[in-house]
């Protein structure tokens, strides 16, 4: 059998791959097979088989991509010189565009995915911890400057602040208009208890 380089291995991943967001983002998880994935691909069963051992192994990889994705995320947002800015900015990126790309659609399915499955909740920690640790540094720092109140737990705050994000990318998926400029304004108030009864 002739050698491939690691390039052409790497290449044949990233076909499977795209091609599994499409029919994933399409179709669903459960409903998306490996054939329809293998079409997508124009690829054979052997061939998708040979660089993955299982669906499970395609959604498995799509999710690492994601924790990838967001980490690269969260630090060009936590470059930003104001907290609020930074929040902003990473809210920006979960409303960007008019649709949902099939990358974050496909990450918003593994959502339900990783209740049933380990190896993927696993992950959907990791990713859901590297928003929450990026979110307290912005608590903690707003905290420093006196735009939120020291006397809240800055962990607590960051986590809320994460399910604003998630909730955030949920709305998106199903086409809700966000207005992050307004949402952070709004968090913003609620944090610094400058919200008007």
């Amino acid at each position: 059998m002739p050698r491939v380089s690691e390039e052409y291995v790497k290449d044949k991943k990233r076909l499977v791959l795209d091609a599994a967001a499409a029919c994933f983002a399409a179709k669903g998880f459960h409903a998306a097979t490996v054939d329809d994935i293998c079409r997508q691909a124009r690829l054979s069963k052997g061939a998708v088989y040979g660089y993955f051992g299982s669906k499970e192994d395609i959604i498995a990889a799509l999710k690492v991509e994601s924790v990838q994705r967001d980490a690269a995320v969260v630090r060009a947002a936590m470059q930003r010189r104001e907290p609020d800015q930074a929040f902003e900015a990473m809210l920006d990126w979960v409303a960007g565009g008019t649709e949902m790309d099939e990358r974050r659609l496909t990450d918003i399915q593994s959502w339900a995915v990783a209740m049933q499955n380990q190896r993927i909740g696993d992950a959907q920690k990791v990713e859901s911890q590297l928003w929450v640790d990026a979110l307290d540094l912005l608590v903690q720092e707003s905290q420093k400057r006196g735009a939120i109140t020291d006397r809240l737990d800055s962990a607590a705050v960051a986590q809320m602040l994460a399910c604003v994000v998630y909730g955030a990318m949920a709305m998106k998926s199903w086409g809700a208009d966000l207005n992050t400029r307004a949402v952070t304004a709004a968090a913003r108030a609620l944090l610094t208890g400058t919200a008007s009864a």
